[in-house]
């Protein structure tokens, strides 16, 4: 959620400095290594306001994020849960747990 609220400019220089040969580095088999496809996944967390990430950085583990926002509404930080895959599919991370993310967020906007 981080990545997805950095302004334009400032996500092509994090996507600039980590590219190699074109691509971003392959931590599973699931990593999004293509700008082109990460830069679509960015975009469809900024428009659903969360992220599920399934055994992309390390097989067998789901992350779901939502972001931390001030008063002015500026992303400071995210709040995230991580589950084997074993022990929730995504869907069901995503479903029963996205609610209390959110909740979660919201009250501790007020903090930030």
């Amino acid at each position: 959620m981080l990545l997805a609220s950095l302004p334009p400019l400032d996500l092509r220089a994090w996507l600039e400095a980590r590219l190699i040969n074109g691509s971003l580095p392959r931590l599973t088999a699931h990593t999004l290594t293509r700008p082109t496809e990460f830069k679509k996944a960015l975009a469809q967390a900024r428009r659903d306001d969360f992220c599920l990430a399934s055994q992309e950085h390390e097989l067998g583990v789901h992350a779901l994020a939502v972001a931390l926002r001030d008063v002015q509404g500026r992303t400071v930080a995210a709040l995230n849960v991580v589950s084997t895959a074993e022990r929730l599919r995504a869907s069901a991370l995503e479903r029963e747990w996205l609610p209390l993310l959110f909740d979660a967020a919201g009250h501790l906007r007020e903090l930030l």
